[in-house]
């Protein structure tokens, strides 16, 4: 029986999925040419040793986290539902106030209701937008 000083442990299937997930990504990020990406991940599940591994995901840098947009993109989809119904609110308002006055002309419940019902819903819209923001 030989043994030998250096040992590179043998690596199972999730390793291997590892590495492949991995250049995968090098591959979105751009760093890989399609090509590439083939070869690698060919040696990358033919890999039985870490070695074969490390070789697959050489010259290649750790991959770090892409930042987290979510919370963003949350936030941004928020406040434009809320201007969006602000806006269609408005419309509402405004045909309500229209035909309203056409129908029974400017009365004192028109010319304070609308207005009041308006900017009731410009500071609810402002407030809720705010508060998403903090």
């Amino acid at each position: 029986m030989i043994y030998h000083d250096v040992v590179m442990p043998r690596i199972g299937e999730q390793e291997r999925e590892r590495a492949t997930t991995a250049l995968r990504e090098h591959y979105v990020r751009g760093r890989l040419s399609l090509e590439e990406l083939t070869d690698r991940i060919e040696l990358a599940l033919a890999a039985r040793r870490d070695g074969d591994v490390r070789r697959a995901l050489h010259d290649l840098p750790v991959l770090r986290p892409w930042p987290d947009l979510g919370g963003r993109a949350k936030r941004a989809a928020t406040v434009a539902a809320v201007w969006l119904t602000w806006w269609v609110m408005s419309m509402v308002l405004f045909v309500g106030f229209v035909v309203s006055v056409a129908v029974s002309g400017l009365g004192w419940t028109n010319a304070i209701l609308f207005p009041a019902l308006w900017v009731g819903c410009t500071l609810l819209a402002r407030r809720t937008v705010r508060r998403t923001r903090a």
